[in-house]
């Protein structure tokens, strides 16, 4: 089970055309701290920056 510390988020941010979601380097999920401090950035320039929880890596597990 993660805690709020291991999740992460993604960033998106809103357009009149819609929304956009925003990567950095080629990743898109990021712990809450980074994704602020790239947010501050976007939100510098004036867009109007939300974050979603991302979803888990999925893992299969086989059970014997």
């Amino acid at each position: 089970m993660n805690t709020a510390a291991d999740t992460l988020y993604r960033i998106n941010i809103t357009l009149p055309t819609g929304c956009v979601r925003v990567g950095s380097m080629g990743k898109y999920k990021f712990p809450i701290e980074q994704a602020k401090l790239i947010a501050s950035e976007y939100e510098a320039d004036g867009y109007q920056v939300h974050f979603t929880p991302a979803r888990q890596k999925f893992r299969y597990v086989e059970r014997s």
